[in-house]
């Protein structure tokens, strides 16, 4: 039975809504009339899910109130969903709130505070849904078992929890100033650097427009200045290429941050990964990029060698780390790329850039955030200075590890990714579980028109 109740919420069974009458003052009450089944069965489900607006929680189904330890779903509604989040997960007690609003879309493993039981591990999901053209969103909990065959980024490692009279209370708050603090220092150092990175790109877009203007509209002379046209169409698509490759840095430095990534590992041949990446990146920069004259060679001894790994986020990861090394090339050198194994204790990829030495207090900077603005050896070259950042963290997520070091006598660095042979990271061909790979050409193709395009 579905009546009004007082302070405008809408009672279905045990399920409560919250209705703004002043922004829709029969909308919610006819869509649970016309679809109370679905609200039923929310009800019935085993995972805990909470619908808000990003401020007040207007929706709680019952395995929430039992899995936070609630009497009543009134305890609830109308209460600002990340003060109840940080209550009861302390995932949300160790990151600035102004960051868990601007990104709460994330999938993330943390502790549930049990009072009873003390921390167990849960699994929490976001996602938006519209109704009636206002952006509702939806948090969904459930248990975390340890046999899943996914990655998520877990948090960090949370504070002893202490009970106090005012319920459990988490000692975070050294740590949440200390976050606050790395937040605004982020934003402060990336506001001036994503300002001029923008502005490069936007002006050759608008200049580029300015010429295809005039050529249009002298037709007498149109056909004549097509081939202009045709150039200046390859260069807006390049510093829109540029444009992405910045907005996409800025999201995935963001989401590694806030250990925010989840990986889909499945079994590769890393060889045939790295192969097919090598040659199709020197196709592309021997038919785009002649100016720069650089080339690249591939070697490697491995062979039937399965790597679980995220095929996209390593693809990303790869192409990062090969256009830093022509980016800072000279002209006329040689890009070695090897894949071998190290004394039956790792697959090693070698990434060798002849020609250049990196100054020792840049090496100790070189993966760190906005590591290009601070380096002697990119002074004289584009970017925001994440691009490392996010090859390591990327790196690490699969478990591995990379390291940059200096060849003096041959003039060269060289950037090297560890992948450990050990239980289930390195599989021998025959495996049933392996992953057919075919190149996805055009895919990879975009993924390089990216990431080179600031060369």
């Amino acid at each position: 039975m579905i009546g009004m109740a007082k302070n405008n919420r809408v009672l279905v069974d045990n399920l409560s809504v919250k209705c703004d009458s002043d922004m829709f003052p029969n909308s919610l009450i006819n869509f649970m009339n016309r679809y109370k089944f679905y609200a039923d069965l929310l009800d019935q489900v085993s995972e805990g899910i909470i619908i808000h607006d990003s401020s007040n929680i207007v929706f709680a189904n019952k395995s929430l109130i039992q899995l936070f330890g609630m009497n009543a779903v009134d305890e609830i509604i109308d209460k600002d969903v990340f003060k109840i989040l940080e209550t009861y997960l302390t995932y949300y007690r160790e990151i600035d709130e102004e960051i868990c609003r601007a990104f709460h879309h994330c999938t993330f493993r943390t502790n549930l505070i049990d009072r009873k039981q003390g921390l167990k591990k849960v699994v929490v999901k976001n996602c938006s849904m519209f109704f009636d053209h206002k952006e509702y969103k939806v948090t969904y909990i459930r248990y975390y078992y340890e046999n899943e065959n996914f990655t998520v980024y877990d948090e960090v490692a949370p504070k002893e929890v202490v009970q106090s009279s005012g319920g459990y209370e988490s000692e975070y708050l050294e740590e949440s100033e200390l976050n606050k603090i790395k937040y605004e220092d982020y934003i402060a150092r990336l506001i001036p650097i994503l300002a001029h990175e923008l502005r490069t790109p936007l002006n050759i877009l608008m200049c580029s427009i300015q010429m295809s203007d005039i050529y249009i509209e002298d037709l007498s002379t149109l056909e004549k200045n097509l081939h202009k046209m045709k150039h200046n169409s390859v260069v807006m698509k390049q510093n829109c290429f540029r444009l992405l490759k910045l907005i996409n840095n800025i999201i995935d430095s963001t989401l590694l941050d806030a250990k925010a990534v989840i990986l889909n590992l499945k079994l590769y041949d890393i060889g045939d990964i790295v192969e097919d990446m090598v040659f199709t990146i020197s196709d592309y920069v021997r038919e785009n990029i002649k100016d720069k004259r650089i080339f690249i060679e591939f070697f490697t001894n491995v062979k039937d060698k399965f790597v679980y790994l995220d095929l996209n986020r390593f693809q990303n990861a790869f192409l990062k780390l090969l256009s830093n090394s022509f980016k800072f090339n000279n002209n006329g050198d040689t890009i070695y790329v090897c894949i071998k194994e190290s004394n039956l204790t790792n697959i090693e990829i070698v990434v060798c850039n002849k020609g250049n030495i990196i100054e020792e207090d840049d090496l100790n900077q070189l993966f760190e955030r906005f590591s290009a603005k601070k380096s002697n050896l990119a002074k004289s070259h584009e970017g925001i200075g994440l691009g490392l950042f996010i090859v390591k963290n990327i790196v690490e997520l699969h478990q591995w590890s990379i390291e940059v070091s200096n060849c003096v006598e041959d003039t060269s660095n060289e950037f090297i990714i560890k992948i450990p042979i050990k239980g289930k990271e390195i599989i021998t061909a025959g495996d049933d579980n392996k992953c057919n790979y075919e190149i996805l050409e055009e895919e990879l193709l975009q993924k390089i028109k990216i990431e080179f395009s600031d060369i």
